[in-house]
């Protein structure tokens, strides 16, 4: 039988973030606010561990753990709190509490810490779990990663990325011609990399073709001369067509109809180009477009992945520039980054990472250096002070543009939405709405 967790916060938004948080990692979570509650539901229900706030009105988590351990002495209890003085840890640790955590916890600690007591439910088990509250997110659990565990180029820590990517490894098994919608200035480079992995090819030397070129109608002739040597095998990336001429479109499309056997094809197609109703687009190519078209998020609608970016690049700019000290970014630095929109995407950000490094010689990149760059390339004034907002609420309000104007844009509840947008199951709530959701990714502010 699937082992359950009974989460108690008088502070409901924490209580939801907790079991948010640990159903993202398959564990069966129950989650209430009122102590009274909680010590009905130990009554009827069979839970292998509790996990509770100490400061709470009413009945504070020393009496909880009183009450639940005269009908379980042996339930395990968990006690997180924001600060407890030493007669209080005293009385607990006599009360036989299993483990005291200070608010913010550590998340990787946390649940290897609930790891000890429970273990993860079963995609069945964890169906029939949320199925109980919302029988629209089971489908979701048919999603299956099937792309390589490890990328060498991209960042997939956002699950909207992971369902884009999961589209363009199978396009990748089964075509020499993928086509991206992707925003202007996204990591086209990387993904062409990566892909070229996938496909065995090298990621060292890969080759664009520019539409925007004067010579692109030539493009079959480049191509046949490439081709000579059928040893080497290349993923060619084509880029441009928002600008290109009829032309050349359709000398795309021929280069599709006759392209080498030993040449594969990534069309990096601007989103812009696909939604506009003004700008004249090849039929043959359209069709093609609309057939098996992989659409790439932009990377203001992925947290989690920008602030793998900016993890790992800013250690490697800081080097480029000779300023090892400024390898590190302060913590409401990120803040910022996160409640920028990033019309430019990826090559915005890393614009805005080196010129805040160049700002100074030593010590970790400011909040106002960030700022100072945002105006530098991007001419976006963020350094006014309610601009600069603290890191847990700017990853809420961008949290919020997001999964609001989604739902406005759909016209689907929230659950449907945050499906949609390639959102675990594990990580929705179907009782809360856009302005009380609990954060996706809570990893971020640690």
């Amino acid at each position: 039988m699937a082992q359950r967790i009974l989460v108690l916060d008088d502070e409901e938004n924490y209580a939801d973030m907790l079991r948010a948080l640990l159903e993202q990692h398959s564990f069966l979570v129950d989650s209430v606010t009122d102590p009274a509650r909680a010590l009905e539901k130990l009554h009827g229900t069979g839970y292998e561990l509790v996990i509770s706030d100490f400061k709470m009105p009413g009945m504070d988590g020393a009496d909880f753990l009183s009450k639940s351990r005269e009908m379980n002495p042996d339930l395990p209890v968990i006690l997180v709190s924001g600060l407890m003085n030493t007669p209080d840890l005293v009385k607990v640790a006599n009360m036989g509490v299993t483990l005291v955590l200070e608010k913010p916890i550590d998340i990787q600690l946390f649940i290897n810490h609930v790891k000890r007591f429970v273990q993860p439910a079963t995609k069945d088990e964890f169906r029939v779990h949320r199925q109980g509250k919302s029988g629209e997110v089971a489908g979701a659990l048919a999603f299956k990663q099937t792309y390589p565990r490890t990328l060498h180029y991209l960042c997939d820590r956002s699950h909207v990325f992971r369902y884009f990517l999961e589209h363009v490894w199978g396009a990748a098994n089964e075509q020499d011609h993928i086509f991206i919608s992707a925003p202007r200035g996204s990591e086209a480079d990387l993904l062409l990399r990566e892909v070229s992995l996938w496909r065995k090819f090298s990621a060292t030397r890969i080759h664009w073709l520019d539409l925007r070129h004067p010579d692109c109608v030539r493009m079959s002739a480049a191509l046949k001369e490439k081709a000579v040597d059928s040893k080497t095998s290349e993923l060619v990336g084509v880029i441009g067509f928002a600008d290109s001429s009829l032309a050349a479109q359709e000398q795309v499309v021929d280069c599709i109809r006759e392209s080498p056997e030993n040449l594969a094809f990534l069309y990096f197609i601007e989103s812009d180009l696909i939604d506009s109703d003004t700008r004249v687009i090849d039929p043959e190519l359209r069709e093609l477009l609309e057939q098996s078209l992989c659409v790439m998020p932009p990377l203001n609608a992925r947290l989690a992945d920008l602030a793998a970016y900016v993890k790992r690049y800013l250690p490697l700019i800081a080097e480029s520039l000779k300023r090892p000290g400024r390898s590190e970014l302060d913590p409401q630095g990120i803040a910022l980054l996160l409640s920028y929109t990033w019309p430019g995407n990826f090559r915005e950000l890393i614009d805005v990472l080196r010129v805040a490094v160049a700002l100074q010689t030593e010590g970790p990149v400011m909040q106002q250096d960030l700022a100072t760059a945002l105006q530098r390339v991007s001419n976006h004034n963020s350094s006014s002070p309610h601009e600069l907002l603290p890191l847990s609420a700017a990853i809420q309000e961008r949290q919020h543009y997001i999964v609001s104007n989604a739902m406005r844009e759909s016209g689907q509840d929230i659950v449907s939405t945050l499906n949609t947008l390639g959102v675990g199951p594990q990580a929705i709530n179907p009782d809360t709405g856009a302005d009380n959701l609990p954060l996706i990714y809570p990893e971020l502010i640690n």
